[in-house]
This record gives C-alpha cells, sequence and structure tokens, in this order.
C-alpha cells in the first residue's frame, strides 16, 4: 500500500475459509461488502489462495472500483478497493 494512502478499511474479509464451499464464495462477499461502501470508504479483503487475488483484481477493474493496495503480508494476499467519491 502507498505510503500516501491513509484510507482505513472499514470492513476487512478474511477470504481463506471460502475455498471450502462451493461456487465462488470469495468474490461474491467482496461484492457484497463493496455494494455497502459509501463513496470514498474501502474495503480490505485477505486471503493465502492466490486465485483470490486475482479474481478481485480483475473484478475490481470491470466493476470500476478504485484497487488502493495489493500486497503480500506473509502468506496472505491483501487487496484494498475504494469506492470512487
Amino acid at each position: 500500500m502507498g505510503a500516501d494512502d491513509v484510507s482505513a478499511p472499514i470492513a476487512v474479509l478474511d477470504l481463506g475459509a471460502a475455498e471450502q464451499e462451493c461456487g465462488d464464495p470469495a468474490l461474491e462477499r467482496v461484492r457484497r461488502g463493496y455494494a455497502g461502501l459509501g463513496p470514498g470508504q474501502v474495503l480490505e479483503a485477505r486471503s493465502p489462495i492466490a486465485e483470490h487475488a486475482f479474481a478481485v483484481r480483475a473484478w475490481a477493474r470491470q466493476a470500476g472500483a478504485e484497487l488502493i493496495g495489493d500486497e503480500r503480508v506473509g502468506r496472505l494476499a491483501v487487496l484494498r478497493v475504494r469506492r470512487p467519491a
């Protein structure tokens, strides 16, 4: 995450257990969480599963969500998306 970004996430989603569920539960959790954001608010998604990070990146581009953070912290991918103001 960039040093100039001070936006604190209003929600943090742990997507690690989503691989145990059927369908695309990780991305659906991100979609639902993002839908509840107000302008300028941030959602953080964390997962040890690389495919989740790829899916969130692609979804953010398609949905017009602003990807403001994308990093590895230990074994977790940590992605932060902000709803444009």
